[in-house]
């Protein structure tokens, strides 16, 4: 068993969390040949049964998490001059009614227990090049996560269903799906309870994504659990620190339940 935290930035390997026991270690790593540090690690083997992910999550757990699907959709049009537009087919144009008909389908529809839908957002648009011409070619970003019940192949399908311009995908990423009944999850919470002194843990889902799905990728139950704080990446962002002394114990705790 593993209780990983993984640095993005760091060059080192070092154990964070050192304790008596065979199944319990913490770990940063350094990214290896441009390869994400979690990656490399799964991709080494190094996966055991459950993972921890230290995750900003206000001693919550981040039980599931959506995929993520980011995609370049190049459609063309007709140039024309722009005193006469009717004369060509404008790119652009083209581009915002099949953004307004992919909200449509029925993947962006569909929700589960942990997430009310899909996350699509349209990320950039380019398309034009000068003031006196109808653009005859515009390219769509889209970032869309997506649910664990859903898949890749089908959101391809649905979204060629509508158009037959050409798709590059730029990023995919597996979405995280665990189940609460998980027998790592069920020791984990009434640790939790007692040492965050609180009557429920908050259980949810994570509309973005984290290195639990490296892990999860191979069948390896991966949740995001961490102390409190806010504004993360921002220029406010901070820990409430008496969270990070509950966290350590909680973890501890964790840990020494496995003692044989």
């Amino acid at each position: 068993m593993f209780i990983s935290t993984i640095c993005k930035n760091g060059r080192k390997i070092a154990v964070i969390i050192k304790l008596k026991l065979s199944e319990l270690y913490g770990y940063q790593a350094s990214p290896k040949e441009g390869k994400n540090c979690a990656a490399y690690l799964t991709e080494s083997g190094y996966v055991g049964e459950f993972v921890i992910c230290s995750e900003p999550t206000q001693l919550g757990i981040g039980l599931q998490a959506k995929g993520v699907l980011q995609m370049d959709i190049t459609l063309k049009g007709k140039s024309a001059h722009a005193s006469k537009p009717w004369e060509g087919e404008n790119a652009i144009l083209r581009a915002l009614y099949l953004y307004e008909r992919l909200l449509e389908l029925p993947f962006a529809q569909e929700s589960t227990d942990f997430f009310q839908k899909p996350s699509i957002n349209l990320s950039k648009i380019h398309g034009g090049d000068v003031y006196n011409k109808v653009p005859d070619s515009c390219v769509l970003s889209m970032d869309i996560r997506f649910l664990p019940t859903q898949n890749k192949d089908e959101i391809l399908k649905q979204i060629k269903s509508i158009t037959d311009c050409n798709i590059a995908i730029n990023l995919y990423g597996d979405p995280v799906m665990n189940t609460i009944d998980n027998p790592y999850i069920q020791k984990l919470l009434p640790i939790i309870k007692q040492k965050a002194l609180i009557e429920d843990v908050h259980v949810f889902g994570q509309h973005g994504f984290a290195d639990t799905r490296y892990f999860s990728r191979f069948g390896i139950p991966a949740i995001e659990f961490g102390p409190s704080g806010d504004h993360w990446h921002g220029n406010d962002e901070y820990v409430v620190l008496d969270s990070v002394e509950t966290y350590k114990d909680i973890l501890v705790d964790f840990g020494v339940g496995f003692r044989g």
